[in-house]
């Protein structure tokens, strides 16, 4: 079995913004290789480019439809449905 962990965050929180989170997570040798999607109101292209060169796994721009996080959860974890938790409902049913 494979345990998937992945952090999603938002560009714009109080304390911490979530790039600043991005970089904390990359540079800590226990979390460096966690998948890490940020999530923002912004499309600038810098911005983008500077989540990319963070290293960033995903980028969605707000406001984003359910397929686009999809494909982006199953880009980084695979298919959904074989993903322990995820798949559980499905099969509940």
């Amino acid at each position: 079995m494979r345990n998937s962990t992945i952090s999603l965050s938002d560009w714009n929180m109080d304390e911490m913004s979530g790039f600043e989170l991005l970089k904390a997570v990359r540079s800590d040798p226990r979390s460096a290789s966690i998948p890490f999607v940020l999530i923002t109101a912004e499309a600038k292209s810098a911005n983008i480019t500077a989540a990319k060169q963070a290293g960033a796994s995903g980028y969605l721009i707000k406001p984003f439809k359910l397929a686009d996080l999809k494909s982006v959860l199953e880009t980084l974890l695979g298919p959904l449905d074989t993903v322990p938790h995820l798949g559980s409902r499905r099969e509940a049913r």
